[in-house]
């Protein structure tokens, strides 16, 4: 039953059920990656497959409402630049033992106390998608914060935004 979960969560989103493998007991490296695998030293292939995730967990974002509510996601968490495996874990408790949704990204630093450095690296790279929750307080909502654009340059997004339906 649990090898017909993962594989239907693989097709499904396979970024978040391979990333579950990248532990502290290296499953990652288990994996059949073709016939030349035994040619290349162990930690040069986890550093490598580390840095590919990293890589396509920052192009894809992460919800992290949705990570908390799925634990196979929260693996994703740790590939989130600016956090890391132990600031990821421990945001991911943080938010559990609130038992709140987050409603926007700035709520990490009032909320959460985020450090300001941290939050200016990660922010970018975290969504909080507002269509999934229909509990959010609808005053609160930065409809920006499901995007890729970072919280600095919210006011320039809405300036072009505006300037672009003002040209009509």
């Amino acid at each position: 039953q649990k090898m017909a979960l993962s594989i239907c969560r693989r097709l499904r989103d396979p970024l978040a059920e391979f990333s579950q493998l990248c532990n502290f007991a290296n499953d990652v490296l288990n994996l059949p990656w073709g016939l030349l695998k035994k040619f290349v030293a162990s930690e040069r292939l986890k550093e490598c497959l580390y840095e590919e995730f990293m890589t396509r967990v920052n192009e894809v974002g992460v919800d992290l409402n949705f990570a908390v509510e799925h634990y196979h996601y929260q693996s994703m968490v740790q590939f989130v630049c600016g956090l890391g495996p132990r600031k990821g874990d421990a945001l991911l408790k943080l938010l559990k033992q609130n038992n709140e949704n987050l409603e926007s990204r700035t709520a990490l630093v009032t909320n959460f106390k985020l450090g300001s450095r941290v939050f200016l690296n990660c922010a970018g790279f975290i969504r909080i998608n507002h269509a999934r929750d229909d509990s959010l307080n609808t005053e609160n909502v930065q409809l920006l914060d499901s995007t890729r654009i970072h919280p600095e340059t919210y006011i320039w997004a809405t300036k072009m935004a505006i300037d672009a339906l003002e040209v009509r």
